[in-house]
């Protein structure tokens, strides 16, 4: 079946995540879901191998994608002001219906 999508609230600088929707390219490490093979704790792993081990081999930003390859410390840079941010917002109070 289809591939479960992982999105993230912010924007974030990485060559597997689309720059505009924050979806994480899933199908990239599960080519297809199978409801009885596959689990979410599997897709848990994925998302965050892919922080540690950046293929290239289909990215969704070229820009990060481009950056990794050709000039790393800007592209480390960029990676780096993207956690900032991601601090700064985690601490901004929302209205969330979740009362955790």
């Amino acid at each position: 079946g289809d591939v479960p999508k992982v999105v993230f609230e912010n924007p974030v600088f990485h060559p597997c995540v689309d720059p505009v929707t924050h979806t994480l390219n899933v199908k990239q490490g599960f080519h297809k879901w199978k409801r009885n093979v596959n689990h979410i704790w599997q897709l848990l792993l994925y998302t965050r191998r892919v922080f540690y081990k950046i293929d290239l081999s289909s990215p969704l930003n070229m820009e990060a994608a481009n950056l990794y390859e050709k000039d790393f410390e800007q592209f480390k840079a960029r990676a780096k002001s993207c956690v900032t941010d991601w601090k700064e917002q985690l601490y901004l109070s929302k209205d969330h219906p979740d009362p955790h």
